[in-house]
């Protein structure tokens, strides 16, 4: 019988994908933007990676907006401590060093935020599997053009909220 960690028990590392420009959203996601926000800060305070995940080319929806849609959203808090990996595909992990990056610095699960939901969001929490990891969704944190995906989304997927983080985090050391 495989022995599964309660969700406190996980080492989790916090994912946050595509929070640029190039995928603005024509619906209010501020509150989100303050989640994902809140979530890093109780990672970084915990000493667990930050990890921002960007990508590399033009997005669907604003292809023309040049260097500016690489830049993140207004409101977005970064660290010096935060690492960054670079993408060129919808599934984060797909010929990146996400997932050597999350195993190295000691964690085995992965609590995902950012957009958009219904796609680089849910690729990359399938393709964490694959990848010999644990995927959760930060309930509030993901973003999308329509709420009913990250509605779906969390229902779907397995989640923490921030009750669930704080208890993991004061928890478990890495």
């Amino acid at each position: 019988m495989i022995d599964i960690p309660d969700k406190n028990e996980r080492k989790l590392a916090l994912v946050v994908v595509d929070v640029q420009k190039k995928f603005s959203v024509d619906v209010p996601f501020e509150r989100q933007i303050e989640n994902i926000n809140r979530a890093a800060r109780m990672f970084r305070e915990a000493d667990r990676p930050v990890i921002f995940v960007k990508y590399l080319g033009n997005s669907h929806g604003h292809p023309d907006m040049g260097p500016e849609g690489d830049e993140y959203f207004e409101g977005i808090v970064t660290d010096s401590s935060d690492i960054t990996v670079y993408k060129r595909h919808m599934n984060s992990f797909r010929e990146t060093e996400l997932a050597d990056v999350i195993k190295k610095s000691g964690c085995d699960n992965i609590l995902i935020a950012g957009m958009i939901t219904q796609y680089c969001v849910m690729s990359t929490y399938f393709a964490a599997f694959d990848n010999g990891l644990i995927p959760f969704l930060m309930e509030d944190a993901i973003i999308s053009n329509d709420e009913k995906m990250n509605t779906a989304a969390e229902q779907l997927c397995k989640t923490y909220n921030f009750e669930e983080v704080k208890e993991n985090l004061e928890k478990v050391k890495i």
